[in-house]
């Protein structure tokens, strides 16, 4: 899980310093919300969070283990890759918008 969450570093950093460079910090706050909120979201639907308790369950017996496992890991990659970038969003949204 290490390097998913370096990239995610990586991305909310680039995007940081785009927006020092030209200061202009809604560059950083769309940067990184876009790619906190999109893999939450595709995080989200892989995880069977938006769906109902009895789809979950029909899909849980109708697909095999290996699947379930290898979605499982997928959608973890996709939140520790978004959660850098969501904690640096939230931080540009109150810090430095409160400060324009």
């Amino acid at each position: 899980m290490k390097p998913y969450l370096y990239s995610g570093m990586t991305v909310a950093l680039l995007a940081l310093i785009i927006s020092f460079v030209t200061n202009n910090w809604d560059i950083a706050f769309s940067i990184t919300g876009i790619a906190g909120l999109g893999s939450l979201l595709f995080g989200g639907i892989l995880s069977g969070a938006f769906i109902s308790g009895d789809r979950n369950r029909a899909n849980y017996h109708s697909e095999p283990k290996e699947f379930r496992e290898n979605r499982h890991q997928f959608m973890l990659k996709l939140l520790t890759f978004g959660a850098p970038n969501i904690v640096v969003a939230i931080f540009t949204l109150f810090f430095v918008g409160m400060s324009t």
